[in-house]
């Protein structure tokens, strides 16, 4: 079954944008021709450059939800962004610039309401205490064993300690924390396109974020070569930012599908020494 996505496919060049539409889209017509028209019809729909797209505004943390804060700060959750120097604050949606190609409807509508989200819902939705719990199946191989999940918050967190006699990989969700990333003087989001979409949409102006400070491209994520949007673009006078989602200003299409593969596997041999 395909998911529906908003997707910022106008801010393709059009050979990035017949491969991506080649595929993953499932559009009826997927004949070059129909793709081109279809980027064309993209790009009429993204209208003049964002305002402030990169300089949102930041709000501190209200007295009221300081000790939530506090004790996330000190949990697991936070831990793995020490290098990153994490803060907290209610950072504007809109004005975030989004490298992230789409975004799934489906995922989006889980958190939709009539109602504009309380400070409370929100801390909970875009700051949680507890990591998200990501069903997956394992299947045993000859010589390895394959972890697949239909999340794709499903990932490799990293190897094993090999101590008593056992090694391997550690799996598990990515991290549930909004995050906002401050690189080269502009604000990106990192993490949580999906809850600022649909908090937006529900009314709210600003998310509590964690903030980080990455030392690089690759600590931003912001990795390109087809993956997500490239600094280039990013770093222009008319870069894509969630507030293109926000407003109706990204572009409907079906698209396949992805599942989330993890193998991991072994060999045993035998080494003879040399003479």
């Amino acid at each position: 079954m395909p998911v529906q996505v908003l997707s910022l496919l106008g801010f393709m060049d059009q050979p990035e944008a017949v491969n991506y539409l080649s595929v993953l889209s499932l559009l009826a017509d997927r004949t070059e021709p129909a793709l081109l028209r279809a980027w064309a019809d993209a790009r009429s729909r993204l209208g003049e450059p964002f305002p402030r797209a990169g300089k949102p505004a930041m709000e501190p943390i209200p007295t009221s939800h300081q000790a939530y804060v506090e004790e996330l700060a000190r949990s697991p959750l936070v831990t793995p962004f020490a290098s990153m120097k994490p803060a907290f604050a209610l950072v504007e949606i809109e004005s975030l610039l989004a490298y992230q190609f789409h975004l799934e409807l489906p995922r989006s509508q889980m958190l939709a309401g009539s109602a504009k989200p309380t400070l409370d819902e929100m801390f909970r939705i875009c700051l949680p205490h507890h990591p998200e719990a990501v069903p997956y199946r394992c299947v045993v191989q000859t010589n390895g064993v394959l972890v697949e999940s239909r999340s794709l918050n499903l990932r490799m967190l990293g190897m094993l300690d090999p101590k008593d006699g056992a090694a391997g990989i550690a799996f598990g969700s990515a991290s549930p924390l909004v995050q906002v990333a401050q690189f080269n003087g502009r604000a990106y989001l990192r993490n949580g396109f999906h809850r600022a979409y649909a908090l937006r949409k529900r009314g709210a102006t600003h998310m509590p974020s964690m903030l980080l400070h990455p030392k690089g491209v690759s600590e931003l994520g912001a990795r390109g070569n087809g993956e997500t949007f490239g600094l280039p673009l990013l770093e222009s006078a008319n870069p894509p930012s969630v507030g293109h989602y926000c407003q109706d200003r990204a572009y409907e299409l079906p698209i396949r599908v992805g599942r989330r593969m993890i193998q991991a596997t072994w060999t045993e041999y035998v080494l003879l020494e040399p003479d």
